[in-house]
């Protein structure tokens, strides 16, 4: 039988068959690409461990307890669901928290968290999200609650800002009694604060005028923006 020979020289088809495997290698990258999200510009939680299911010795990583009053209250890492919550009970009244020490570099931040409470009375301060040292935080929650999201946004200056995030339940001269739940916890970047969500905002940039001071509840904050916190 007489062999079939390819009327183009070898070269040609070698060319050829190399631009075969060079367009498909392209098209392959263009589809992958395409498939994998980009985080480029992209906002995404900064928190470390933001499920709660990693830890040891009782307590999440990252995460520790604190209290005003010793032995007045049960801080617990609830593992029992997906995600893990961080629970607070105040047999008595107490400022109790579960605290996360963090350093931000400039700009702005919004905190949130999803947080329910039982047998929180009225009086006193409920349970929040809150950054530890100089007071702020978010609008808290009180009486018996489902899961509701509460935040607030934070500007950290040019030096950038060492603090911690507490979930909180009670306050500072404000002790309460009843059961707070933490889930969900998340830190993201933005450009500036979103008016629409109601979340206050906090401008702690030393250059944009800002004093800090202690126990901010009620007060005026100096700033380009002036907010006033709400005793709650």
């Amino acid at each position: 039988m007489q062999s079939v020979r390819s009327s183009r020289p070898l070269s040609t088809l070698r060319v050829s068959s190399v631009l075969r495997v060079i367009s498909i290698a392209v098209v392959a990258a263009l589809v992958v690409a395409w498939a994998v999200p980009s985080f480029a510009g992209s906002k995404y939680n900064l928190m470390l461990n933001p499920d709660l299911t990693e830890g040891a010795d009782g307590a999440p990583d990252y995460w520790h307890r604190a209290a005003f009053l010793q032995g007045a209250s049960e801080l617990t890492w609830n593992l029992n669901q997906w995600p893990g919550q961080l629970e607070i009970s105040n047999a008595q009244a107490n400022d109790a928290r579960w605290d996360y020490d963090f350093h931000l570099d400039p700009g702005w931040y919004h905190f949130t968290a999803s947080i329910s409470t039982r047998n929180v009375p009225e009086t006193g301060a409920g349970a929040s999200l809150c950054l530890m040292g100089i007071g702020l935080c978010s609008p808290s929650l009180k009486g018996t609650s489902d899961w509701q999201t509460r935040g607030f946004y934070l500007k950290a200056g040019a030096d950038g800002l060492d603090s911690t995030l507490s979930c909180r339940l009670g306050g500072y001269s404000a002790m309460n009694t009843g059961e707070a739940f933490c889930k969900d916890i998340s830190a993201v970047q933005v450009n500036e604060p979103n008016p629409e969500d109601g979340d206050p905002a906090f401008d702690l940039a030393p250059e944009d005028g800002l004093t800090a001071i202690q126990g901010v509840c009620g007060r005026l904050i100096a700033g380009p923006g002036i907010v006033t916190v709400p005793c709650r």
